[in-house]
C-alpha cells in the first residue's frame, strides 16, 4: 500500500470516528409537545393492560411553565373477552432545565425524574428507585445507542438487585414509560408496565424494530358519557361502597377473585351506589370489580383484608 493511500485511509477513519463521536455527544432534550408513549402490562387476572401517554399543550403553575402530559388506558379482559377504555386524564406537567427533567403531578409537589448530568457510580433521583427492594439506585454504565430515527442517544443503565434491569434514555424516558415507576402493582410477583413504543411528532423513535405502536380499538365509538365508578374505603375490612357518580338505570356489577371465579353478580337498577360486604367474599385478597352498562365496561381492583 502506498504511503499516500495509507495516510488517506487514516484520515478517513479519523473523520468517520469524529463524526460518530459528534453525533453521540449531541444531547437530545426531552420532548415538549406531540410526544406519544405506549406501555404494556399483564396483571394477575391475565388481563392485558395498555397505557398510553401523550404530551400536548402547556400550562403555568406557580409562575412556572410546564408541558401537559395525559394518560389513557385500554384493558383487554381475559375472562369475558371484552375491551375496557378509559377517557384521557391529566397526569401533571413536565419541564426540562439544564438537562434536568422535572415532573409536577396534578395534586402533588414537583420532583426531579431525570438528571442527565449524572455519571457512572452516581445515585439516581428517588423517583427512579421506588420499586420493591429498591433495586435501581446507582448508574452502572452509560452507553451510546442508535434509535429508530437514526439518532444517537445516551442510555443510562441502573444497578438492580433483581434479575431485571432498568435504564433511561435521553429524550425518551425509562424502561417503564415517560415517568419513572408510574405503575400499578397488582399484588405479589407483579411489577411494572414495560415501554413498548415511543413516537415524537409521529416519528418512531423506540423500539428500533417491529411495530409496537398499534392500539387496541373497539368497533363501538367511545361515548362522551363514559361510565366510571369509585370505591371507598379501599382496602376494606367490613364493606366498601361502589359509587357510580350518578343514578344508573340498568347495569351489572361482577366481583371476580384471583382464580377468575365470579363470586358476586349484581344487577344495578335505579341507584347511584352499591355495597360489597365482607360476607360476599370468601377470603382476604385482591378482587376485580367489573361494571358494565350496555357495551361499556370499566374495572377496578379492591383489596379485602379481614
Amino acid at each position: 500500500m502506498s504511503p499516500f493511500k495509507k495516510n488517506y485511509l487514516i484520515i478517513l477513519a479519523v473523520v468517520v470516528l469524529s463524526a460518530n463521536e459528534a453525533k453521540a455527544q449531541t444531547y437530545v432534550p426531552f420532548p415538549t409537545d406531540s410526544a406519544f408513549w405506549k406501555t404494556h402490562f399483564v396483571n394477575l387476572f391475565l388481563n392485558e393492560i395498555y397505557k398510553t401517554y401523550e404530551l400536548a399543550g402547556d400550562t403555568t403553575i406557580d409562575l412556572q411553565s410546564y408541558h401537559k402530559i395525559y394518560e389513557t388506558w385500554t384493558e383487554q379482559i381475559f375472562l369475558i373477552d371484552s375491551l375496557i377504555f378509559s377517557p384521557k386524564s391529566y397526569l401533571g406537567g413536565m419541564r426540562e432545565q439544564d438537562k434536568i427533567v422535572y415532573f409536577k403531578p396534578a395534586n402533588d409537589t414537583e420532583r426531579i425524574i431525570y438528571d442527565f448530568h449524572l455519571g457512572v457510580g452516581d445515585t439516581v433521583a428517588s423517583a427512579l428507585n421506588s420499586v420493591p427492594c429498591n433495586p435501581f439506585t446507582t448508574i452502572t454504565s452509560i452507553t451510546d445507542v442508535v434509535l429508530a430515527d437514526g439518532t444517537f442517544r445516551k442510555q443510562y443503565t441502573l444497578y438492580s438487585c433483581s434479575s431485571s434491569t432498568n435504564w433511561y434514555i435521553e429524550g425518551v424516558g425509562n424502561r417503564f414509560g415517560p415517568i419513572p415507576h408510574y405503575y400499578e402493582a397488582w399484588g405479589p410477583g407483579t411489577c411494572c408496565f414495560e415501554l413498548t413504543c415511543y413516537k415524537d411528532h409521529g416519528t418512531l423513535i423506540y423500539p428500533t424494530t417491529g411495530n409496537e405502536c398499534s392500539i387496541l380499538t373497539s368497533t363501538h365509538e367511545i361515548p362522551n358519557t363514559f361510565i366510571s365508578f369509585s370505591v371507598y374505603p379501599n382496602p376494606f375490612q367490613e364493606a366498601c361502597v361502589i359509587d357510580f357518580g350518578k343514578v344508573i338505570q340498568k347495569g351489572n356489577l361482577k366481583v371476580i377473585n384471583e382464580l377468575g371465579q365470579i363470586v358476586a353478580d349484581k344487577t344495578i337498577s335505579n341507584t347511584n351506589q352499591e355495597i360489597i360486604s365482607a360476607a360476599e367474599l370468601s377470603h382476604s385478597g385482591i378482587y376485580l370489580l367489573t361494571f358494565s352498562v350496555g357495551d361499556q365496561i370499566v374495572s377496578r381492583k379492591i383489596v379485602f383484608s379481614r
